[in-house]
């Protein structure tokens, strides 16, 4: 209610749309759920609203452009239960589910261990990819399904940028 209050008083040249979710239903759901009004981009930019960062978002947007990814996500060197593990080039392979690293790509150099930070620029080219009859899941299990079909995705190392999780109250 506080979000449409703000938005409908708001001034600016730029639109926005609210998508109330009556559940929560995921980064890949929400994504789902929004899917109308993001078809209208070719690419688009998903930034957790818990996340309190000073990216340049301009040099994250040109990389993903020149490297003409399905996705490209931001990642950091840091401690994490849920690491990413991508190749020296900077390409996604894998992730550690159950405390063991899982590659979805083959392995044939070194790689890094690197924790996802809930920012990422999306291809509209993504959306099918997505559960046809699913609408709450996340995007990481679909991520991998794409390593795994040999789909481009890359990271962007930000490990040198001020970067925290607000979604903690020891976090604020």
């Amino acid at each position: 209610d506080k979000m449409e209050e703000y938005f409908s008083s708001r001034s600016g040249s730029g639109n926005i749309t609210l998508l109330h979710e009556t559940e929560i239903l995921g980064t890949g759901g929400a994504l789902k759920n929004a899917q109308k009004e993001l078809m209208e981009s070719e690419n688009f930019l998903v930034y957790n609203t818990d996340v309190d960062c000073d990216l340049n978002l301009d040099d994250f947007c040109i990389f993903h452009f020149e490297n003409k990814g399905i996705a490209t996500l931001c990642v950091q060197e840091r401690r994490t239960s849920r690491y990413l593990i991508c190749d020296k080039a900077g390409k996604l392979i894998g992730r550690t589910e159950n405390g063991k690293n899982v590659f979805y790509s083959e392995v044939t150099e070194e790689f890094r261990l690197t924790a996802f930070c809930g920012i990422h620029i999306m291809n509209k080219d993504i959306f099918s990819y997505f559960p046809e009859i699913e609408l709450n899941f996340d995007i990481i299990p679909v991520y991998m399904s794409l390593v795994k079909d040999s789909k481009q995705i890359f990271t962007y190392d930000i490990s040198g940028v001020q970067w925290r999780d607000l979604g903690t109250p020891e976090n604020l």
